[in-house]
This record gives structure tokens, C-alpha cells and sequence, in this order.
């Protein structure tokens, strides 16, 4: 006869004895174990039990056709001693499926780096995703048709094209390239629409990051010679010199326009540093 007893890890005065023969001349004895428990069986310190496996599946695919709180009675009425404690905790498994069923928005940063990647194959919107040592990945931005759209402007118009970095839209900056689309006028204003162009998601903002960007669409309009875009282009942005060097590397022949309303705002802020007074500071401001 062998005996062996253990003890319940969350409650050591809940003990087990396990008692059975190994070998005698009744043979149904051999296939018998007797199981004796001691103590009061008390899963934790606030008295609950933790809910079977096969209750919370069930749970789950109720949910199809009923609400909780019929779940909770019909359950109930067949067994209460395993139904589920309340409504709370079936709204809670019904909670869990549907972030079951959500696209993963995991924090690993080699996930999420390997779904940006996949998107170049799976995602009609993203065009290059640029992925340096010891830097974020950035992911350069647009449609097929918003391309086409933007070099018939470049080709066919002497308009400018405005640069601007946006902030608070996430975690990563967002450069957008936007444009007057002249062949579309609305109706209430009788101007020319904003379109976005081509846009780059990023982190860090610097020059080596913006320069692939304006590298990517300087080789894009080389590519199809047959809309003869020039190369006199004409940009207008900020003062931020990350985006005015980066564009006027990539296209050399390129005009830089400055926004006035950023001028207005930055002259009387440039002429106070420089200790300049005058009575009347608007006087001298464009």
C-alpha cells in the first residue's frame, strides 16, 4: 500500500491524502486510489472560486443571440452551482472576445515594425517604408491615383506646393505636401480645392529623413518624362530647416516661398531677441 500527501499551495491547512496498492491478490484493487481532504477547501483570502473553463466557453458563445442578463438567468436556472456569479463577469467575457477579435496593438516594436513591412505587399497606401539603424521605420505615403493627380498639377500649373510637419495626430509626425487642384472649383466659393498629396509618417524630423522623402518623388517625376514635369518647382513652408534644405537638394532649380502668416508671427519675436525697439512694432512688420 503507498500514501502520499500534499497540501494546497494558496492554503497549506487544505491537505490531500492519496492512498492505493500497488500490487495484491485482488487485481480491482490495483485500479483504485482513495482520495481524502482535510481542512476547509478555500480558494482565497475573499472566498471565491474561480469559474470552470468550459462555463466561460459557454458563456462566450451565448452571445450571439442573447444579452447578459439572459444568459445569466438561464444559466442559473440549469445549474447554479456553476453558473457564472453575476452579469458583470459575462459582460467582462463578452468584453474580452471582441478585443479577442481586434487587430493586435501590441507594444513589442519588432511586431509592429514587421506589420509595417507587410503593408508594402498588403496596402494600396503605403509606398516606402525607410528603416535606418537606431531609427524608427518611416513610411512614405500615397495612392496610385493621388500621385497621378499631383504630377498633372506639377506639369500643367504654375501654383505652388505647400510643406507643412502637422503635430498631435499620434505618437509619429505627419509632413504632408497639399496643393490647389485647378481643374476642380467649388461650388460655393468658386476657388480651387486642397488636395493632400504625397505624406511622410515619422519620429525624428530630421533632414536625412525628409531628404529620402523629397529623393523618392524627385525620382517618381523623372520616371514618366512624358508629362514633362519642370524643374523649377515652386515650395512654400515654414522656416523649419529640416524641410527647406531637404527640398532644395532635391530639387536644386526649386523656389522656396515662405508662409507670411508665419513671418507675421515670427518678425516681432526676431526683432524683440535682437533688443530692437520701435513705437510701434506693427508699423515695421509686413
Amino acid at each position: 500500500m503507498h500514501r502520499y500527501e500534499t497540501v494546497l499551495k494558496s492554503n497549506s491547512a487544505f491537505k490531500k491524502h492519496v492512498s492505493w496498492f500497488s500490487s495484491t491478490s485482488d487485481t480491482t484493487l490495483t485500479e483504485i486510489a482513495l482520495y481524502e481532504y482535510q481542512g476547509t477547501y478555500v480558494i482565497n483570502s475573499d472566498n471565491k472560486v474561480r469559474t470552470h473553463p468550459k462555463i466561460i466557453r459557454q458563456v462566450q458563445s451565448e452571445f450571439s443571440d442573447k444579452k447578459p442578463k439572459e444568459i445569466f438567468l438561464q444559466m442559473n436556472q440549469d445549474n447554479s452551482m456553476t453558473a457564472p456569479h453575476d452579469t458583470k463577469q459575462i459582460k467582462m467575457q463578452n468584453t474580452g472576445k471582441k478585443k479577442a477579435n481586434q487587430p493586435s496593438n501590441s507594444n513589442n516594436i519588432a511586431d509592429e515594425i514587421l506589420e509595417v513591412l507587410s503593408m508594402l505587399n498588403d496596402h494600396p497606401f503605403v509606398q516606402q517604408v525607410i528603416h535606418k539603424k537606431g531609427q524608427v521605420p518611416s513610411i512614405l505615403c500615397y495612392t496610385e491615383k493621388q500621385m497621378t493627380d499631383f504630377k498633372m498639377f506639377l506639369s500643367r500649373s504654375d501654383g505652388a506646393v505647400g510643406e507643412d510637419r502637422t503635430f498631435n495626430l499620434g505618437s509619429f509626425f505627419v509632413t504632408a505636401l497639399v496643393y490647389k487642384h485647378h481643374r476642380v472649383v467649388k461650388k460655393d466659393t468658386k476657388d480651387h480645392p486642397i488636395f493632400i498629396g504625397p505624406m511622410l509618417l515619422h519620429k525624428d524630423a530630421s533632414y536625412k529623413t525628409h531628404y529620402t522623402f523629397f529623393s523618392h518623388l524627385a525620382s517618381e517625376f523623372k520616371i514618366n518624362l512624358e508629362l514633362r514635369i519642370p524643374e523649377d518647382l515652386v515650395f512654400g513652408c515654414d522656416d523649419e530647416k529640416a524641410m527647406t534644405n531637404d527640398y532644395r537638394d532635391a530639387f536644386p532649380s526649386a523656389t522656396r516661398l515662405l508662409c507670411s502668416k508665419h513671418l507675421k508671427i515670427d518678425s516681432p519675436v526676431k526683432l524683440r531677441m535682437r533688443e530692437f525697439r520701435y513705437p510701434s512694432m506693427d508699423k515695421i512688420v509686413i
